[in-house]
């Protein structure tokens, strides 16, 4: 089980959008996912549409007054993501972890008691390299460093190189790093030149993936989701669903080849859009049916059909927000490839799209 810290000093260079897309890409994959913001803007945990100003953070796991557990603070996304989010209190971490035996080793203590219980674990951190980093460090056994395609992002690995470099003598801190080409312009010749200088620094440590730039991360940080649930056929998306191949391939997990997202419609004359719903193929399975708003809650009115991919079914809906849920083999299941959902007034939760 690989914990993989996605940092780089320097901001602006996609790190976030890089920890949540490959996060959501790998969960797409059937593989159980932790997120660890450990960043104090908490720009992660917004990027999932969460706003956690209250309950527990990642700062009551790691305060040695509070010492909570992981399991204390997960937000679960769908059933193969989960989330423990920050906020702006975790500025404060390093104040009172000073003078604390154990400070830099923190965090990699908590994360050995979760650790089995997920395929991977990914660490949004801080653009700094201060004590949250140096915890994430040491935690990680693999760092993505995210390059955007400026000389600034190079300085940003020197000094990076140099930490590592300084915490491999202290402590024998060896992690695999990987660069990761971001925020690539195709269009001009100075990107494709300074792509050419990645790759002669970093070599195969160089993913083949490229992320290109595009409007469409910001778009979908605004709207509190990952870019393949966001804009699912967008080539931003489809190139972090590549990452992700990339890397179940080094640790030689099996890749879901086709991911089967909701196909692109027409909005019909009375303003109604037909929307397709998907559940995975699961082994076993014999029946889905879906109990929403839009039939009444009758799952008897939602049956879904099997092809070779899926479970699927389309409904003309209305814009607007439409709760639902999945009836699988007679239990109640959230929608496992999307992570928006509502608490009802009953204390569980329903599955929600919006339709525009």
């Amino acid at each position: 089980m690989p914990v993989i810290a996605v940092i780089n000093q320097k901001g602006g260079c996609g790190k976030t959008v890089t920890a949540v897309s490959l996060a959501a890409s790998l969960a797409a994959n059937r593989k159980k996912i932790l997120v660890v913001d450990m960043d104090p803007q908490g720009h992660a945990t917004l990027s999932f549409g969460i706003n956690q100003q209250q309950g527990p953070t990642v700062f009551d796991v790691l305060d040695f007054n509070e010492d909570k557990n992981f399991q204390d603070t997960i937000t679960i996304l769908s059933p193969h993501l989960h989330l423990t989010p920050a906020n702006i209190s975790l500025s404060a971490l390093e104040q009172k972890l000073a003078g604390k035996h154990g400070r830099e080793i923190r965090l990699s203590d908590k994360l050995r008691r979760v650790k089995r219980k997920y395929d991977y674990i990914i660490i949004d951190c801080p653009p700094n390299l201060g004590l949250l980093t140096i915890n994430s460090l040491i935690a990680a056994q693999r760092l993505i460093v995210p390059v955007d395609t400026s000389i600034f992002s190079l300085h940003g690995i020197e000094k990076l190189q140099a930490t590592i470099s300084m915490l491999r003598k202290k402590i024998g801190l060896n992690p695999d790093v990987y660069g990761l080409a971001t925020i690539f312009d195709q269009r001009t010749n100075f990107s494709k030149a300074f792509l050419v200088k990645l790759r002669a620094i970093w070599g195969k440590k160089l993913f083949k993936t490229v992320i290109p730039s595009s409007i469409k991360f910001r778009e979908a940080s605004e709207a509190g989701a990952p870019i393949i649930d966001y804009a699912p056929r967008s080539k931003g998306a489809q190139t972090y669903l590549g990452l992700a191949e990339e890397i179940l391939r080094q640790d030689k997990h099996r890749v879901i080849k086709k991911i089967v997202h909701p196909k692109k419609t027409t909005r019909r004359a009375n303003g109604q859009r037909p929307i397709t719903f998907t559940f995975p193929n699961q082994n076993g399975v014999k029946e889905v049916q879906i109990a929403a708003e839009f039939n009444g809650w009758n799952p008897a009115c939602g049956k879904l059909k099997k092809n070779k991919d899926c479970w699927l079914a389309t409904f003309p809906l209305k814009p607007g927000k439409h709760q639902y849920k999945y009836l699988v083999d007679g239990e109640w299941r959230l929608d496992p490839e999307n992570a928006h959902k509502v608490k009802t007034n009953m204390g569980v939760f329903n599955s929600v799209i919006l339709v525009k």
